[in-house]
């Protein structure tokens, strides 16, 4: 059980109260506003071509994504993390 739910848990195997669940989505909430912060850097760091801070970036998002299980993401951050870290190997051969 997370640190959160421990705290918050009303009793012992209480993983459903409205706390918890409040705390779980303003958790969830907190993970989508940093993905959204990050994929601005992704974008600006493809516009200057800068391929290793892209790479870096988005295995954040995806390392973000994997631990909130944001299911939706999590595949889309894994193929965007795998496209943008082999275009920085590939740059990286041809300078």
């Amino acid at each position: 059980m997370n640190k959160k739910i421990k705290e918050l848990a009303i009793h012992d195997k209480d993983t459903g109260s409205s706390e918890i669940q409040i705390a779980l989505l303003t958790e969830k909430i907190e993970t989508l506003e940093n993905v959204v912060r990050l994929k601005g850097l992704v974008s600006k760091a493809i516009e200057n071509e800068n391929y290793d801070l892209a790479c870096k970036a988005q295995s954040k998002i995806y390392d973000l994504t994997m631990k909130a299980q944001i299911r939706d993401m999590i595949q889309v951050s894994k193929d965007q993390k795998e496209a943008y870290c082999s275009v920085q190997k590939y740059s990286l051969l041809n300078n």
